[in-house]
């Protein structure tokens, strides 16, 4: 009998402690955005929660970098794999991270993502992630 009630015991720890230690940093509120906080997960990975811990980007990334663009701001994201991509303020994938290298660029008033493919060939995406004719 007392070996289930320590059996019973140590697992109900073992599984609330769990699911409070799910994220090592959890960053201020406003930071990135104004309604969503970046966590990092133990094992290092980046994403957004909202302020009801509702998971809004999912923390798989290796990096994220806010991108300030006239029309509205983006995330530069890194995949734990080291590509790149975009994804937008309501956390939609724009640029999928198949990309060794992204940049923006402004061309008379015309905001685009220059990417760098693995082949080292050049596209232009528009910010709705439309590849921009050259």
């Amino acid at each position: 009998m007392k070996v289930k009630v320590l059996i019973t015991l140590l697992t109900l720890i073992t599984s609330v402690g769990y699911s409070q230690n799910i994220y090592k940093k959890v960053y201020k509120d406003g930071q990135y955005h104004k309604d969503w906080r970046m966590v990092k997960t133990i094992q290092g990975w980046y994403g957004f929660i909202d302020k009801n811990d509702k998971v809004i980007v999912s923390p798989i990334y290796e990096k994220i970098e806010k991108i300030n663009h006239q029309s509205g701001d983006y995330f530069k994201v890194k995949s734990i794999q080291g590509w790149y991509g975009i994804i937008d303020m309501n956390g939609k994938t724009i640029i999928p991270t198949n990309y060794e290298k992204i940049e923006t660029l402004s061309d008379k008033n015309k905001e685009v993502f220059k990417v760098q493919t693995l082949n080292k060939e050049t596209q232009l995406f528009d910010l709705n992630g439309e590849i921009v004719r050259m």
